[in-house]
Order: C-alpha cells, then sequence, then structure tokens
C-alpha cells in the first residue's frame, strides 16, 4: 500500500506529490522544472532535494 507524500520544491516552493514506495531515485517538480532527488529511509521515500553537487578534482 502506498502512500502519496507532499513535500515543498527546495527551489520553488510548491508542493511535490509523490509515492512513498516510488521506485525512481529522482523525480522532476510539476511547478518548476527542475530535477529532485528522493532521500529514502528503510526502502521508503521520506523526502526530496535538490541533486546533491558534483565532486570536483583539483588538477
Amino acid at each position: 500500500m502506498s502512500f502519496t507524500i507532499k513535500k515543498r520544491c527546495p527551489n520553488c516552493n510548491n508542493l511535490v506529490p509523490f509515492e512513498d514506495d516510488n521506485l525512481e531515485e529522482k523525480i522532476t517538480c510539476p511547478w518548476c522544472g527542475v530535477d529532485l532527488y528522493i532521500v529514502f529511509k528503510d526502502e521508503l521515500a521520506v523526502d526530496i532535494g535538490l541533486p546533491r553537487p558534483e565532486k570536483y578534482e583539483i588538477t
């Protein structure tokens, strides 16, 4: 049984609905179009956030 969770997009602050058993690790905000990652805890989605910045190597 899945539940729809609504969390605020960190980019546009609108509520973004997603399923707690969503197996995708990334969703797109329907309001501003930014890609968001899903935070999992014990195999359930609990929150969304902006993608983590890539680590850059200093050359």
